[in-house]
């Protein structure tokens, strides 16, 4: 029998800034042997709490976060996957707020939003430097804020 083991919650970046994103993806890393994500799949974490059920969330769909890219990291924790690190002081607010107002936890010591662009790959320092030079600065607009009940 299965029952409540925390809430996830995630925003989806507007379909036209997701897409300007995967273009330059494609047409940068073509050559690269690991997984694009698709369009689709991209999202922003706001938590990963191990306490909590979504029903118990008010979730706010229509609001819209701003966020700027703010670097392109490999990380290598559970694989091998090329992320855009997002500054964003709206994210940073609700997350905060989802902490103190429904006493949730957060998977993480820190939490650094962020958006996965890649995975199951290692990139040259040459195409990650020229990701850096194409996708810092960006804005990306957030919302479709969902939340869902994990599952133990």
């Amino acid at each position: 029998m299965s029952g409540s083991a925390g809430v996830y919650m995630q925003v989806k970046p507007y379909n036209t800034d997701a897409q300007i994103v995967a273009n330059i993806l494609a047409s940068i890393c073509f050559t690269v042997d690991g997984l694009l994500m698709p369009v689709e799949d991209y999202h922003t974490t706001l938590i990963y709490s191990t306490v909590g059920t979504a029903k118990e969330i008010k979730t706010n769909p229509d609001q819209i976060y701003l966020a700027t890219i703010c670097n392109v990291e490999q990380w290598n924790i559970h694989d091998n996957v090329v992320v855009a690190t997002l500054d964003s002081n709206m994210l940073q607010m609700r997350h905060n707020r989802l902490r103190s107002a429904y006493d949730l936890t957060h998977g993480h010591l820190q939490y650094k939003p962020h958006m996965t662009l890649l995975s199951d790959v290692t990139l040259d320092t040459r195409l990650l430097k020229k990701l850096k030079h194409t996708l810092i600065g960006r804005t990306i607009r957030l919302y479709d804020e969902t939340a869902a009940t994990l599952e133990d």
